[in-house]
């Protein structure tokens, strides 16, 4: 494996008020450790519908720039003041080996983006962005185009479920792709969470012990999130196999009416959702 390299990604359009910008990255036999996005006169709380894109299909997505933020700042990431992250590297796993399976290849795609909307910003926007990246070579030193492949990655997309009062709220709709590995919601007003799988409860705690459970495990939950995590000893093995379950069940109970949104983190491939 060649050495990780920040290189810039020069293919950024469309960085303009209400706009749809777009920051292709190169493909080909190569592996995205990240993308880091650096921008002039444009607050974070401008940027809107973030999404990666693989062949033209998003596989993360984020309804704002807070929303990714908050997600990496549970997992420890740095967040800088004026430049945007969006990592595939799972920085807080033990074994780097596999803390790179979650990168993303690119070599088997004809395209491979960043898009994001623009709201209403003034002076001169722009963006300059950087993707670090590698290659993997063979043992005669040269690309080794099955290993630099999409293969599994982390997949994030976001649901929309409201909460009409206090009380309880089942959610049983959710994707089941290949493996959960962490649950995300973002509501303040969930005060305790439980999960059954075809009638198996996999997790059942309040707020509170949520927050001290996580701590405990080096984990930073958010202010206003309510996390499930299965992989807290940072390695692969414990995350949930969902793919073909008759019953999905996610039972929130709410201390008032709420907008929730929720993230999962998927391991999975291109196909599927």
């Amino acid at each position: 494996m060649s050495f990780s390299r920040p290189l810039r990604l020069p293919q950024v359009s469309n960085v303009g008020a209400n706009q749809t910008a777009t920051i292709g990255m190169p493909v080909g036999s190569m592996t995205y450790e990240a993308v880091n996005l650096g921008l002039t006169d444009i607050a974070k709380d401008k940027i809107k519908n973030l999404e990666v894109r693989a062949n033209g299909k998003p596989i993360q997505s984020y309804k704002d720039v807070g929303d990714l933020e908050a997600i990496s700042g549970y997992y420890g990431n740095h967040i800088a003041t004026t430049e945007v992250e969006i990592p595939f590297f799972r920085q807080h796993f033990t074994q780097a080996a596999q803390a790179r399976m979650f990168n993303l290849g690119v070599s088997d795609l004809s395209t491979a983006e960043v898009s994001f909307d623009v709201a209403d910003v003034t002076g001169s926007p722009a963006v300059k962005a950087y993707g670090t990246r590698y290659t993997h070579t063979n043992g005669n030193g040269q690309p080794d185009g099955n290993a630099n492949r999409l293969g599994a990655i982390t997949k994030i997309r976001h649901f929309t479920h409201a909460a009409t009062g206090a009380g309880r709220l089942e959610i049983s709709d959710l994707p089941k792709e290949m493996f959960l590995q962490a649950l995300h919601l973002k509501s303040d007003k969930v005060t305790e969470v439980k999960l059954e799988l075809n009638g198996q409860v996999v997790w059942e705690l309040t707020f509170d012990e949520m927050v001290e459970y996580l701590k405990r495990h080096g984990r930073n939950p958010q202010t206003g999130w309510y996390h499930l995590d299965w992989m807290l000893t940072n390695e692969l093995g414990n995350q949930l196999a969902i793919a073909g379950l008759y019953d999905f069940r996610l039972i929130l109970e709410m201390s008032a009416a709420d907008t929730i949104t929720l993230y999962p983190e998927y391991w999975s491939g291109l196909g599927g959702i």
